[in-house]
């Protein structure tokens, strides 16, 4: 059992890196594309959202100067970033 929860906690923390990257390049492209409509084709394109896409890339800038924020679930990053705001 311990070595399934190893490969759980491995395959998490590789998920949550792979999601790091995609927010990075989508953050990249919506300042590349400026324009709603192609950033909505293009989070259509890998099956997201505009709304979800946005979100992933608002995480993963938020990541480069707090990286504690990387790790964490949208739930955990939406409280994280509403404390954040107030202070």
């Amino acid at each position: 059992m311990a070595d399934v929860y190893k490969l759980y906690e491995e395959a998490k923390k590789l998920f949550k890196q792979r999601e790091y990257e995609l927010g990075l390049q989508l953050d990249k492209d919506r300042k590349r594309i400026a324009d709603r409509e192609k950033f909505t084709e293009l989070c259509q394109g890998i099956g997201l959202n505009r709304a979800q896409g946005y979100k992933l890339a608002q995480k993963a800038r938020y990541g480069q100067k707090y990286p504690e924020t990387i790790r964490m679930t949208h739930q955990e990053f939406d409280a994280w970033k509403k404390g954040k705001e107030k202070l």
